[in-house]
């Protein structure tokens, strides 16, 4: 079942919100807050499909943009210069989820203590030692 398939609504569906709207003006729609488990427990249920683009802000579950040309560039040409920087005290993590008291957002790129091999779970703000979010579509 896809984002455009799902009936949301705030009596206990899932929200999703466009973009653009900020989690106060989401809050004041009567829109449900979800927990980091909750949204896991949602993706892993199937409720969202498997290539939506979403994260978790402040417990509101957002439609991320579409990469352009620019922003793939732009993260393509970063991880190239950042990959070749670091040493073995830590990795890179490209486009990966990061988990937060009440989101799970989705970075362009993190630099995380190393290697992720060593991760059982996805890196918490404590692994993280840089963190970019490339910005086109969403500063205009």
């Amino acid at each position: 079942m896809s984002i455009s398939e799902t009936p949301f609504t705030s009596s206990g569906q899932v929200v999703v919100v466009p973009l653009g709207t900020t989690t106060t003006s989401a809050a004041r729609s009567g829109q449900r807050h979800f927990t980091v488990d909750e949204y896991r427990r949602m993706g892993a249920a199937g409720v969202f499909a498997v290539d939506d683009r979403l994260e978790l802000i402040e417990g509101i579950v957002y439609m991320m943009s579409p990469i352009g040309k620019a922003h793939f560039r732009a993260v393509t040409v970063l991880q190239k210069r950042l990959r070749g920087m670091l040493g073995q005290a830590h990795d890179l993590a490209v486009q990966q989820p990061l988990e937060l008291i009440d989101s799970e957002p989705v970075p362009d790129l993190m630099i995380v203590r190393g290697p992720v091999e060593q991760y059982d779970s996805i890196p918490t703000a404590a692994d993280v030692r840089l963190l970019i979010e490339v910005a086109d579509t969403t500063l205009q």
